[in-house]
């Protein structure tokens, strides 16, 4: 699959919401990723960016629901990108990453909850 990917997200996580919709539950996760930098006139600079990731099998979201700041969460998946409009006309675009596998790490125990499993 061209556009698959994997990747690793510790301390990072802002928020897990769950839900159910017409395909049946979901989670998203909403991850924080900081950004530090020293511009040209030697000032330190941050930026906070925030990805979700979009969970929606149902084995998923039962093991999300146990997840907290701190976890490491391996996933897999595949990104998408989307342009819209904010609230004041000004185009924006966000990352969203589509999780076709996780596995959460408590307290550096593993905890393989792939398909299957």
């Amino acid at each position: 699959m061209i556009n698959h990917l994997n990747f690793n997200a510790k301390g990072g996580l802002v928020k897990v919401e769950t839900g159910e919709n017409t395909k049946g539950p979901y989670a998203n996760v909403r991850l924080a990723i900081e950004d530090k930098w020293t511009d040209a006139q030697g000032e330190k600079q941050t930026r906070t960016s925030y990805i979700t990731v979009h969970c929606p099998k149902d084995w998923m979201v039962s093991k999300l629901d146990h997840a907290k700041p701190g976890n490491r969460i391996n996933f897999e998946g595949f990104i998408k990108t989307s342009e819209y409009e904010d609230s004041s006309g000004q185009k924006r675009s966000g990352t969203d990453f589509y999780a076709s596998d996780l596995e959460i790490i408590f307290d550096d125990r593993r905890h393989n909850h792939r398909a299957g499993s």
